[in-house]
């Protein structure tokens, strides 16, 4: 979650909605704390990247990011309605 408050701030002052699911029932993710919360800082900044110039009144911006277990992973997965392919990442727990 900490990883996500400057992104959230970023993306609302670009005027981009901002949706954040996390699973609250996983174990801890094995991992430098910092270096996770970069990765998701630049998902969500390729996320924005890929919005620029692609909204409108009948399509507004937004980003998904979530993390939900799958098995004995954590899925991360950050989403946007640009003109790019979705991404999602597997983090091993």
């Amino acid at each position: 979650e900490t990883g996500l408050d400057l992104s959230v701030e970023t993306a609302r002052a670009a005027g981009i909605a901002l949706k954040v699911s996390l699973a609250r029932d996983l174990p801890p993710i094995r991992g430098d704390a910092d270096q996770i919360a970069h990765v998701v800082g630049n998902l969500v900044g390729n996320a924005r990247g890929a919005l620029a110039g692609s909204e409108s009144p009948a399509r507004p911006a937004h980003i998904a990011v979530s993390l939900v277990r799958d098995g004995n992973h954590a899925v991360l997965r950050v989403a946007d309605n640009g003109r790019r392919r979705t991404l999602f990442y597997a983090l091993e727990i």
